[in-house]
């Protein structure tokens, strides 16, 4: 897809020395995931790591929480040992108020004194990764430079990621106007875990509205199986997924945000995102409700939050000629935010 604005994005590796001397704030997040800590370490490669603010999220209570904060604990370690201070790291429930959550990242990012900043999405729960950005696109030019970071696992556990998922509810900072209007599109986002979207879908919660789903492609054969296994799931008879589908690659964010764009009309018909798809499909669609946000028929986020994961939900960190697979989204550039609706006043 040819757009007319060029939004920047690869290999971090081969990003950060395109910013000579810069040194990088850091939001990220202490997990039980290895890749939690590969772009940190990237940073630290590069000798341009500076003050950081290090999520450590506790979900909900299971049968898995003392694997997880054993695993948890192993990593926040591996952060000290990369410079970050114990005072960085921030303890959350994953259930808990958002406000006390949100009023910190605000005060993180208008007292930071580096011009730079990296966020980490690999890790961190979409319910607070959303706004996190949002947020971080409107704080004031303090911040020059902002990069979103995904890093690739190695494998994902072939049993079920997550469970236990909350009521299907929008993402704080991104509710439907009011009244909500009946010309709308949902856009759901394909990935492992339904977390009962099927059933919400069968009720004909969205019976009245136009539904495409987007399809993370190309993949491995083991996801595009999965992903089509969650297509089914919603569009049982035989025909009718793939009538409704948009295939996108789901580590290109410029090319889904301008999709999105596409499929509403600019931003001129309401749309209900659901990130149920992959990392960088849901920061296109984070940056796209955000960019949107100050429309009359601004687009919504929903999604049904799980509130327990897998303590196996990834394994290792992908390498590609033996340096690791994180990738980078500048999303901010000298000032300029990158992803913006072109009617917007500046």
């Amino acid at each position: 897809m040819i757009r007319k604005s060029f939004r920047p994005w690869g290999a971090l590796n081969w990003m950060l020395p395109r910013y000579p001397n810069a040194r990088w704030a850091f939001i990220g997040s202490a997990a039980m995931e290895d890749r939690c800590l590969a772009a940190r370490q990237m940073l630290n490669d590069h000798n341009a790591n500076g003050a950081s603010f290090i999520f450590r999220i506790q979900d909900g209570f299971s049968r898995f929480t003392d694997e997880v904060e054993r695993k948890t604990n192993v990593n926040q370690d591996f952060f000290i040992q990369l410079g970050v201070q114990p005072a960085e790291i921030k303890n959350y429930e994953l259930l808990g108020r958002d406000g006390n959550i949100f009023a910190d990242i605000n005060t993180f990012l208008n007292t930071v004194t580096e011009s730079n900043l990296v966020i980490d999405i690999s890790c961190l729960p979409k319910k607070i990764f959303f706004l996190l950005i949002r947020l971080a696109l409107e704080t004031p030019g303090n911040i020059r430079n902002i990069l979103v970071t995904y890093t690739e696992p190695m494998t994902y556990c072939t049993e079920p990621l997550a469970e236990n998922p909350s009521n299907w509810a929008p993402l704080p900072g991104f509710l439907s106007p009011r009244p909500e209007p009946t010309n709308k599109c949902v856009i759901i986002g394909l990935g492992y875990e339904p977390l009962g979207l099927p059933e919400l879908y069968s009720s004909g919660l969205f019976k009245n509205s136009d539904i495409r789903l987007v399809f993370p492609f190309p993949a491995k054969p083991s996801s595009v199986s999965r992903n089509w296994e969650f297509a089914r799931l919603l569009e049982p008879v035989p025909g009718h997924a793939s009538r409704n589908i948009e295939r996108v690659d789901p580590l290109n964010v410029p090319d889904l945000f301008d999709k999105l764009a596409a499929i509403t009309g600019a931003g001129s018909t309401h749309s209900i995102l659901a990130p149920f798809g992959p990392k960088p499909m849901s920061l296109a669609m984070c940056l796209f409700a955000s960019a949107y946000s100050k429309r009359t028929q601004r687009p919504a986020v929903y999604y049904t939050q799980p509130t327990v994961y897998n303590p196996e939900y990834s394994q290792g960190v992908k390498q590609i000629n033996g340096v690791s697979s994180v990738f980078g989204y500048c999303v901010r550039l000298n000032g300029t935010n990158l992803y913006t609706d072109p009617e917007a006043i500046l």
